[in-house]
């Protein structure tokens, strides 16, 4: 959890700093607060303020990798 971070952080900075914390690459993330938060707007742009609640949606590449081969998997007994 990130509980405190400058008001001039960029969205794009912050996904980076959610990227060492959660393991998630910078690029699958997706962040909500409100709506869709665009990554050159900055939190006090947003209207993130203390006590604000974002969401975070992402995949890391292992779960990516796992679907995939799953998906591969099943078209193989899929008869056509």
């Amino acid at each position: 959890m990130i509980s405190r971070f400058k008001s001039n952080l960029t969205i794009s900075e912050l996904k980076k700093q959610l990227q060492d914390l959660l393991g998630v690459p910078y690029s699958m993330q997706k962040l909500m607060y409100k709506g869709l938060l665009q990554d050159n707007q900055t939190i006090s742009s947003s209207g993130i303020t203390k006590g604000s609640k974002i969401m975070v949606v992402g995949s890391t590449l292992n779960d990516i990798l796992a679907i995939s081969s799953v998906s591969k998997q099943l078209r193989r007994r899929v008869p056509r």
